[in-house]
């Protein structure tokens, strides 16, 4: 957590476990966002990784700009979901075109 004197201004919920920090749910306080307490608490988190145990941050899925400054690699992953039946076929034609067309 991040305190501007008594007012906390970010937070940071996720799991750390051999090592590996998932930053799930950082938050910060919207009246403070031109100060980027967010990527303040960001930078003391892997400031002091290694007395917190932590090895590896992993910022999940998905592209934000916070995580492309922090990262040192990135890895691809697949997505696989299986859909049983005609009915099931048809309803993932939308998210197949999305997969296909996003680039």
């Amino acid at each position: 957590m991040l305190y501007c004197g008594d007012v906390l201004i970010a937070a940071h919920l996720g799991l750390l476990g051999g090592g590996r920090l998932h930053y799930w749910f950082p938050v910060y306080e919207p009246g403070h966002a031109k100060y980027s307490p967010g990527k303040v608490l960001l930078a003391e988190i892997m400031k002091r990784s290694e007395q917190l145990g932590i090895q590896v941050i992993d910022f999940g899925e998905g592209h934000a700009d916070y995580k492309e400054a922090a990262a040192s690699e990135t890895h691809e992953l697949a997505k696989v979901v299986m859909a049983w039946g005609a009915r099931g076929a048809a309803s993932m034609l939308p998210l197949r075109w999305e997969w296909r067309f996003s680039g």
